[in-house]
Parts: structure tokens; C-alpha cells; sequence
């Protein structure tokens, strides 16, 4: 039976929170994927180099009998929670992807979910899961001051990247919630909630914004 990206990220979750308890994060990947690539992508060798990448974010690449893998990450990605979601999408396309048979060279389209790709989608939807497991995120999708303040708290608890932690609060919560990232005056791209959508609350990119509203830069 094929397994989705969440029970794979809830496997590793799960183990690591029944050891090391809720608090343990954010996680150091390196050593997540040392630990956990043995157990779910056996009989393969995982190397992780780091290196400037031009106009890509990370890939993984597999050697011609696709007994060993590399994973790439863009060394001059300056956000740290950037730099740990492109690793965890490079290590979910090791676990669910290795057997197509191609390298993976991932740009910010594939990273931010941007470009229409059902293997892209559902690397991110791991390491969505594997960076900001449920119990931390609905902590953050329930808290009463609900707001930009959570979700940076939430992301410097994980280390996930603010956009990311958004994008999960958004999902869990029953609230009318919305979060769109905003360069020079105008929509880039923007997220609203199942009860916000419903209420006419989404974001359209390239539509300018008003000066008074508050804008959140990564």
C-alpha cells in the first residue's frame, strides 16, 4: 500500500515526538533524514551538499542505478525557514518519488507551490507535515489572539518558514482567516481559510493594495 506524504510525515512525527516529547523542535533535518532515511527509503545511500544553486531552490538527484541520491540546497537562500522547507520537499520526493525514475530540480514555483505539479504538491504537503506537525499547529490555529504575531511564533518554534506556518494555520482553522504576501504595493500571492473563501475573502496576485494595509515580508 502506497502511502501518502502526511502518513509518511506523521510516521517521523510521531516517533520523534513518542522520544523526544511536543518541545523538541524545530528539528534538525540532517539528522532527521540520517535517522529516518534508512527506514523508509531502504537499500538507498542520501547525501545532503549544500551549494549555490542559480534559479533553482534544491533538487534531488539520483545516481544512474538510483541506489544513491543527492540532495541540493541552494546554500544562498538567506531565510532559514526557506532553506529547512526545500529541504524536507527534497527529502519527501526521496520518499515518494525515487522509484519514477527521474531527477527532481526545484525552483521557487515548485518550493511555494506555485507551478501546478501533482509530485510538487505533494513533496510540500510532506514537508508541510513533517516541519509543522497537527498538535503544534492547532495550538496556533486555536489560540485566542489569533494573528500575524502567532504565526511568527509558530514558525520560530518550528523553523518553518512564516509563509508556511500561515499556509498550515490556514488549513486547520474554522476561523475566516486569510494571509497574502505583498512586495512593493501589490499581491504577490495569498491564501484565505474554507470559511473565509466562503465569504468572498481571497487575494488575486498583481492587484495593488491599499497604503494602509498591513503587510507581511519574508
Amino acid at each position: 500500500m502506497v502511502k501518502s506524504p502526511e502518513a509518511y510525515a506523521f510516521d517521523i512525527t510521531r516517533a520523534i515526538q513518542a522520544a523526544f516529547g511536543p518541545d523538541d523542535y524545530p528539528l534538525h533535518l540532517p539528522q532527521v533524514i540520517e535517522q529516518f532515511a534508512p527506514i523508509h527509503a531502504r537499500d538507498v545511500e542520501v547525501e545532503i551538499v549544500r551549494q549555490p544553486l542559480e534559479s533553482i531552490e534544491g533538487a534531488l538527484v539520483g545516481s544512474t542505478d538510483r541506489k544513491s541520491f543527492t540532495i541540493l540546497v541552494n546554500s544562498v537562500i538567506g531565510s532559514r525557514g526557506r532553506a529547512n522547507f526545500t529541504l524536507a520537499h527534497e527529502f519527501g520526493h526521496l520518499l515518494l518519488h525515487r522509484s519514477i525514475g527521474k531527477d527532481f530540480w526545484c525552483g521557487p514555483g515548485q518550493i511555494l507551490g506555485l507551478t501546478p505539479s501533482d509530485v510538487e504538491a505533494q513533496a510540500n504537503r510532506f514537508a508541510s507535515q513533517l516541519l509543522l506537525p497537527n498538535n503544534l499547529v492547532r495550538a496556533a490555529a486555536n489560540s485566542s489572539t489569533l494573528g500575524l504575531d502567532t504565526i511568527r511564533e509558530l514558525a520560530k518554534q518550528t523553523g518553518a518558514s512564516l509563509s508556511s506556518a500561515a499556509l498550515a494555520v490556514i488549513a486547520m482553522s474554522s476561523r475566516p482567516v486569510g494571509f497574502a504576501v505583498i512586495r512593493d504595493g501589490f499581491i504577490r500571492w495569498g491564501r484565505s481559510s474554507d470559511s473565509a473563501f466562503a465569504q468572498g475573502l481571497y487575494f488575486k496576485g498583481g492587484v495593488a493594495v491599499p497604503e494602509a494595509s498591513a503587510s507581511a515580508f519574508e
